[in-house]
């Protein structure tokens, strides 16, 4: 009877361990459920406010409303310049980085020539590049791609926790994200340029008449307020007619041009 309850013991206290496994299970696996609960609202807030026309505010949601998703300390957003190659600083969480910042061409820092070569978000033990510091812990790098071209990049580094950043929960967010900005930014470069499009003649670069209106009226405005005076300059070319009619238009435009660069340089 002894051995028997000491059996029955034995068995009892191997089923209690056992549940108490599972149930250590199931806590970890509500709280993996609830993180990932909290990461698809917030993606789903993020969504909405990306979907906007501000570069400055996307700008800003890349540095201020992005890092918490993955615990990021510290982070950065960088423009690219595809006709020259480089990168520029636009926000940073220490600002005091932001000053007297200047572009810097990609090939210059290996870390961040890969990071735009690449079509996928880089997930790395960590770095230091230029502008950016140095990561210990870790440090995620986005390419954030339009359908045409690159248009800038996201850099979130170490985590506040101090763990690396992990490749199941962290990536992921910040892959979905990096796809809407990209898109974001560039719908906003298309949009800019269609409005400087319409406002700016296209063989001089100079404002157009309907962009001059819009000038007018706001210093007309602004001069009666401070009581200020306002003058008009109005520029004419003499004998411009001679010139296409003697020389072609060809000449005529390039004379255009040139005297363009020369209000554009001295006014």
């Amino acid at each position: 009877a002894h051995a028997f309850d000491m059996s029955s013991q034995i068995g009892l206290s191997a089923d209690l361990e056992a549940l108490q496994a599972r149930l250590a299970l199931l806590d970890a696996q509500r709280a993996h459920l609830g993180q990932q609960t909290e990461i698809l609202h917030a993606l789903s807030v993020l969504s909405m406010r990306i979907n906007t026309l501000d570069a400055d505010a996307i700008m800003d949601l890349c540095v201020k409303s992005i890092p918490p998703v993955v615990k990021a300390s510290a982070a950065a957003f960088l423009s690219y310049d595809a006709g020259a190659g480089t990168l520029l600083l636009k926000r940073h969480t220490r600002t005091e980085r932001l000053k007297d910042a200047k572009p810097f061409g990609v090939s210059t820092d290996p870390l961040l020539a890969k990071a735009t070569a690449s079509l996928e978000v880089l997930l790395l033990p960590g770095g230091e590049a230029p502008a950016l510091g140095k990561a210990r812990h870790g440090m995620i790098l986005a390419p954030l791609r339009s359908s045409l071209a690159l248009e800038g990049l996201l850099v979130l580094m170490d985590r506040q926790d101090g763990l690396p950043f992990d490749q199941g929960n962290d990536l992921a967010p910040i892959q979905q994200l990096a796809l809407l900005l990209g898109a974001a930014l560039g719908n906003i470069r298309l949009y800019q340029q269609v409005i400087r499009q319409s406002r700016t003649d296209p063989l001089t670069g100079l404002l157009n008449r309907r962009a001059l209106t819009e000038f007018l009226d706001r210093e007309i405005l602004r001069c009666r307020r401070y009581r200020h005076p306002l003058s008009l300059l109005l520029v004419d070319l003499d004998h411009f007619k001679q010139v296409n009619d003697g020389k072609g238009h060809p000449e005529g435009d390039r004379l255009l041009i040139s005297v363009a660069n020369l209000l554009l340089k001295e006014v």
